[in-house]
């Protein structure tokens, strides 16, 4: 129910008379919004039913002439005669009216005492014949030309022949039904009719649609900046007054699920003004000008508006670059579209402050035309990045305000649970933050403006803190997917309230899969995944510039994954040689884990192999992260878009290969040499995973100790180290290696 504030002042009673003309006046803004006022549910009786009505016509067409040509052509048998017959009794006689040629097949005669009946009829093989055979008996018999027969020449419809057309009208039938089809099909799944030239989806937002600004948490720079845009939507007079342009739009860039389209529409929420939504695939259809000719409908049906915002969704599909050398039928359309798109932004230049548009897309800049990007037509740039940790904080607190949550008494309980099980080994805890429990006040400071809730406010604080931590890299919509998760688990469970069991089970859920406990491994090949994961998790441990380790399991996940081990990377600017050194260590450890303890390789390291070689390629063509390598920058053969040719020579590809090779052999080396030397800590880890499946940072702790290192996260070498030693690692000597338990290898 809309509640409608008064602020102090009288409202004025509405007149009884001007509701009908407000109506009035309201259904034809209505009709004249939906450009041919047409009923987007299905229009009048009519436009409901015309496929109904178009197959009764066509059957009425079809059978009321076979049946008419039925009765017409009919001729009784016991009529029939022959032409002998006719010439020896009736030819030359009075009693015959006329003869009538019908078809040039059957002669009909009628005689004088009833000339509209059918008296008698005999088949010809062809009028010519007849004429002849005819002209020649008045001869024989001597009968003047006065008293010869009137003969009448006539075509009339036959049913065989209107059944000659009827396969190919069932053609055409079959033709437009499969194009009704697919024109139903496009609409009922939120598309438009792809057979129209100009039909676009008006997705048209009412006054009262109650997504804001509130309902947007994290993005605070992005959300910033395009608060700016309701103030030129609801007031451009006080920017031009200045004598300032207001912007024509704004490009929405950043990966999939990261609030793009929430915030347009938030703009729109936010400015009450019309919301036109499309998506770039709906100017591309199997026609060609049906790109353009949409577009120019799109910004007519903008114009009609006193202010509205146009929203293109996935732009990229019609505005890649131009001119990239190659030319298609498909490229042509496309960039006629592009073209038309251009046009029709110049054309604001009398429409400012009037009409926005917002498009997004997920691509970069450099993917997109620079034509589009110029100022005068998407005047900024929006980049809507992943969230970080406080941002995510915010995001999980908007989410879980709206589940059902434990209770304060309930939480703590909970944790005295999960406390007593670590104690006695068989703890779930996968990461131990300090515990602050703020202020009432600071609470409510902390929650997303506008958001309202029955949850406790400490609850929602630790629960989304903990979960913030868990899920580095997470976007908005992975946030919603996680909270959506928990709550279908408590309810698989049949638990009335949602705790930090379920929700950290739906974080496992979301990062490798459902749990799939029916695929049942036999003991082999189960010892070969405990031994692999632990190879990760020890070369994780003692190696200094690794991400910390939250948790293994060997628990089959997903379609393929027999186990995994969870980090926390610290979600940083920048990377470092020593860095990717050291990540490509923990991700062969799993490989050579396997070679040490049974001898032998496995497919279980495919993955590992694939994050390796892309990391190795990356640091040597792109970076030039090896000693001679002059400095240069090279796209990754699979990066290198729709250029024929390698940007670089034979020779120089055949030094990314050997430097590749060279860096992984070297961490190859490191990394066997650290496992061989702590093959005792990989065996007792390997066990307990054998026995528990699952194995937390705790439970890790307890088993090999405490980790060498401070767990400062995303630790980066000293300021004043040296370039060579940013350079990748040499492999170290295992004569000259010191084998403490405490010390983990160095970077040279």
């Amino acid at each position: 129910m809309a509640h409608l504030r008064s602020n102090g002042r009288l409202l004025a009673k509405p007149d009884p008379e001007d509701g009908p003309k407000k109506k009035k006046a309201q259904k034809k803004a209505d009709d004249e919004d939906d450009g041919d006022g047409s009923d987007p549910e299905g229009g009048n009786f009519f436009e409901r039913n015309k496929w109904y009505i178009f197959g009764a016509f066509a059957v009425v067409a079809i059978v009321v002439p076979m049946i008419y040509a039925s009765r017409k052509n009919y001729r009784p048998p016991e009529l029939e005669t022959s032409w002998q017959s006719f010439k020896e009794t009736l030819l030359g006689s009075r009693v015959v009216d006329r003869l009538v040629v019908v078809n040039d097949q059957v002669v009909e005669i009628y005689l004088t005492d009833n000339p509209l009946r059918l008296a008698h009829w005999f088949s010809i093989s062809s009028t010519h014949e007849f004429e002849n055979r005819l002209q020649e008996a008045y001869n024989q018999k001597g009968i003047p030309p006065s008293a010869w027969h009137t003969v009448k020449f006539h075509n009339q419809l036959e049913a065989h022949r209107v059944l000659q057309f009827i396969p190919t009208l069932a053609y055409i039938a079959v033709f437009l039904l499969l194009v009704e089809t697919v024109s139903r099909g496009r609409k009922g799944a939120g598309g438009q009719n792809p057979w129209s030239m100009t039909t676009m989806k008006n997705a048209q937002v009412e006054k009262d649609l109650k997504i804001g600004f509130k309902d947007v948490a994290g993005l605070g720079e992005a959300k910033q900046e395009i608060m700016e845009f309701v103030s030129f939507l609801k007031d451009p007079e006080r920017f031009t007054k200045l004598g300032a342009k207001v912007p024509n739009g704004a490009m929405l860039m950043g990966p999939p699920g990261t609030g793009k389209t929430l915030l347009a529409k938030a703009v729109a929420g936010e400015s009450k003004v019309p919301f036109l939504s499309v998506c770039g695939s709906d100017f591309v259809e199997m026609y060609v000008g049906v790109g353009p000719a949409r577009i120019r409908n799109l910004f007519k049906q903008a114009r009609k508006h006193k202010r509205c915002i146009i929203y293109i969704d996935e732009i990229d599909a019609i505005a890649r670059p131009r001119g990239n050398g190659i030319t298609s039928g498909g490229s042509d359309e496309r960039e006629n579209t592009l073209n038309a798109l251009l046009v029709e932004m110049d054309g604001f230049e009398k429409d400012q402050g009037k009409v926005v548009v917002l498009a997004s897309t997920n691509v970069g800049p450099d993917q997109l035309d620079n034509a589009l990007l110029r100022p005068g037509r998407f005047d900024r740039q929006i980049h809507v990045a992943k969230p970080e940790l406080k941002e995510r904080i915010e995001i999980f607190k908007l989410h879980l305000s709206g589940l059902t949550l434990q209770s304060r008494e309930q939480m703590e309980e909970s944790e005295k649970i999960r406390t007593a099980k670590i104690a006695e080994g068989g703890g779930h805890d996968v990461f131990e933050l300090e515990r602050k429990d703020p202020s009432e006040e600071e609470l409510k400071a902390a929650m997303p403006s506008g958001v309202e809730t029955k949850n406790d406010l400490l609850v929602i604080h630790h629960l989304a803190e903990r979960l913030a931590h868990l899920t580095p890299g997470f976007v908005g919509a992975d946030i919603a997917n996680v909270c959506n998760e928990g709550a279908l688990i408590a309810a698989r469970e049949k638990i009335s309230t949602i705790g930090l069991d379920q929700l950290e089970k739906a974080v496992d859920r979301v990062i490798g899969g459902i749990e799939r406990r029916s695929r049942v491994l036999s003991p082999f090949e189960k010892k070969v995944v405990a031994y692999h994961e632990a190879g990760h998790a020890i070369v994780g441990w003692f190696l200094k510039y690794a991400d910390p380790l939250m948790k293994i399991s060997i628990i089959p996940r997903g379609s393929a994954a027999l186990g995994y081990a969870q980090y926390l990377p610290k979600e940083t600017s920048i990377t470092t040689g020593p860095q990717l050194a050291d990540r490509i260590c923990v991700l062969l450890g799993g490989r050579v884990s396997e070679l040490i303890h049974f001898g032998h390789l496995s497919t279980g390291a495919s993955d590992d192999l694939q994050k390796v070689t892309q990391i190795a390629y990356s640091q040597i063509s792109q970076l030039s992260m090896y000693p001679g390598g002059g400095h240069l920058s090279f796209p990754l053969p699979g990066e290198q878009g729709a250029q024929f040719q390698k940007p670089y020579s034979d020779d120089m590809a055949e030094r990314f290969d050997a430097e590749a090779k060279r860096l992984i052999d070297d961490a190859f080396a490191r990394t066997k040499a650290l496992l061989e030397d702590k093959a005792t800590q990989v065996k007792l880890v390997a066990e307990h995973l054998l026995k528990h499946e699952v194995i937390t940072r705790d439970d890790f702790i307890k088993i090999v100790g405490p980790r060498p290192f401070a767990d400062v996260y995303g630790t980066h070498p000293d300021d004043n180290t040296p370039y060579a030693a940013l350079l990748p690692a040499a492999a170290p000597d295992p004569a000259t290696k010191d084998s403490t338990a405490t010390d983990a290898p160095t970077q040279n």
